[in-house]
């Protein structure tokens, strides 16, 4: 996969919310995406599926790709319920 922003809004019931000050980013059926916060100026990675919301703040300066940001906390998260 490469490094295309996919994202479907208004379409589902899952809202993702900036994990840096709380407010509301976006809601979606379905999203793999980098959004801007418009309350706190972080960025925002946001993968959700129906149910699911993982939100990953950071900074506008941090160029890692978003699949590779997703991974590494998918691992720091096995890591700690283990």
């Amino acid at each position: 996969m490469n490094n295309e922003m996919v994202k479907v809004e208004d379409c589902g019931e899952t809202w993702v919310t900036c994990p840096a000050c709380g407010k509301p980013v976006m809601k979606a059926a379905y999203a793999l995406a980098d959004e801007p916060c418009e309350h706190c100026d972080k960025m925002v990675t946001a993968f959700a599926m129906k149910n699911f919301a993982l939100a990953i703040a950071h900074d506008k300066s941090d160029k890692l790709p978003i699949v590779k940001r997703v991974r590494l906390y998918v691992r720091k998260i096995a890591d700690m319920a283990c």
